[in-house]
C-alpha cells in the first residue's frame, strides 16, 4: 500500500535468545539479534559489568552511557536477574521452557552447579541449543584457567602475526576485544549449525566453544606454513611488498629452498601456499606485472 513502509523480513525472525554473557560473547548475541532474532539480555542487578567500558557518551562515565555497551546491545531487550537466588533461577527456567537458544560465557560449572546446565534445560525444552563461550572450554586441563583478551590472542597464535616484519620488535595487539569477536563468530557459526541440524531432528544440543581455539584456527596461513613447512611467517602490517619485489612471506630455516617464488615440495613443483597464480592475482589487483609469477611446472609445459 502506498505510504507504508515495505519490512524485508530477516533471517531469524521468530527465533528467541536468551544471553547470559559478558565480553566474550556480547559479540554473538548482538549478530543474531541484527539478524531478526528477539535476544533477552539477562543482566544482574547493578547491570552487566560491560556497561562500564567506555568510552562514554560526552565522556560522562556512567552504566547507561557506555557506547561500547550500546553498540553491542542493540536491538535486544534486557532482563535483570540473580541467577544465584531462587526467584531468580525460577526466572530463568521460565525464559529457557521458551527459548530456542541460549548463549552464556560463564565459567565452566556454574550453571550445572545451579542446576541451570544443559543436561537439566534440555530435559524440559529438547530443542534447545545452548551455547557455551569460555576461554579454553568445558572440559580439558586448562578448562578452569582464567585469560583475557591480550592472553588469548597469544596464547592462541594471531598476535605473532600482527606487527612489524622484525620479530625483534614486539608484536601488535590488534583492535580491543579481538579474541572475543573470534569466538563469537565461531559460536554464531556452531549455533547455526546446531539449529540446521534441529530441522531435521527436532532435538537441540550443547555447543562448547573455546575462545583459544578460535583463536588458533584464525591464524590463516601462519600455523598451516608452520606444521607443514617448517617456515615462520613473516608480519606483514606495515611491509606488505608488492609483488615484483624478491620478499618472501615467510622466513625459512637455512636449509630451504626458495629459488622460487613457491616453496618447494619433493618433486619441484610449487605449493598452494605462495603459488604462480596466486602471485599473479596480486599482482593483477596491484596494478603491476611480474613476468616471473608462473610456477617451475607451467614453465616447463611452455604455458
Amino acid at each position: 500500500m502506498i505510504g507504508e513502509a515495505l519490512v524485508e523480513p530477516k533471517l531469524f525472525d521468530g527465533l528467541r535468545l536468551l544471553e547470559l554473557t559478558g565480553l566474550m560473547g556480547q559479540q554473538c548475541g548482538k549478530l543474531f539479534a541484527d539478524m531478526g532474532a528477539g535476544v533477552v539480555k539477562l543482566e544482574p542487578p547493578g547491570g552487566a559489568p560491560s556497561r562500564r567500558v567506555g568510552p562514554f557518551l560526552d565522556d560522562v562515565p556512567h552504566p547507561e552511557r557506555s557506547l561500547s555497551f550500546w553498540h553491542y546491545n542493540t536491538n535486544k531487550r534486557g532482563v535483570t536477574l540473580d541467577i544465584t537466588k531462587p526467584q531468580g533461577q525460577e526466572l530463568f527456567l521460565r525464559l529457557a521452557r521458551q527459548a530456542d537458544v541460549i548463549v552464556e560465557d560463564t565459567a565452566p560449572g556454574t550453571l550445572d552447579s545451579l542446576e541451570l546446565g544443559y543436561p537439566q534445560l534440555a530435559a524440559f525444552n529438547a530443542s534447545l541449543v545452548m551455547v557455551s563461550i569460555t576461554p579454553f572450554g568445558q572440559t580439558g586441563p586448562w578448562k578452569d584457567r582464567k585469560t583475557s583478551d591480550l592472553v588469548n590472542l597469544a596464547l592462541g597464535g594471531p598476535l605473532w602475526s600482527c606487527g612489524y616484519d622484525d620479530h625483534s620488535i614486539p608484536p601488535m595487539r590488534p583492535y580491543p576485544d579481538a579474541s572475543y569477536h573470534l569466538a563469537s563468530h565461531y559460536a554464531f557459526i556452531g549455533a547455526m549449525a546446531a539449529l540446521v541440524q534441529r530441522q531435521s531432528t527436532g532435538r537441540g544440543q550443547h555447543v562448547d566453544v573455546s575462545c583459544h581455539e578460535a583463536c588458533h584456527d584464525s591464524t590463516e596461513g601462519a600455523m598451516p606454513i608452520y606444521y607443514f613447512n617448517n617456515m615462520r611467517v613473516r608480519r606483514q602490517t606495515t611491509a606488505m611488498p608488492p609483488p615484483a619485489r624478491p620478499s618472501p612471506w615467510c622466513s625459512p630455516p637455512a636449509t630451504a629452498n626458495t629459488s622460487s617464488p613457491a616453496f618447494q615440495r619433493n618433486d619441484g613443483r610449487g605449493t598452494g601456499l605462495w603459488s604462480g597464480w596466486r602471485q599473479k592475482v596480486w599482482g593483477r589487483t596491484c596494478g603491476t606485472r611480474n613476468t616471473g609469477t608462473r610456477s617451475p611446472a607451467r614453465r616447463q609445459r611452455g604455458s
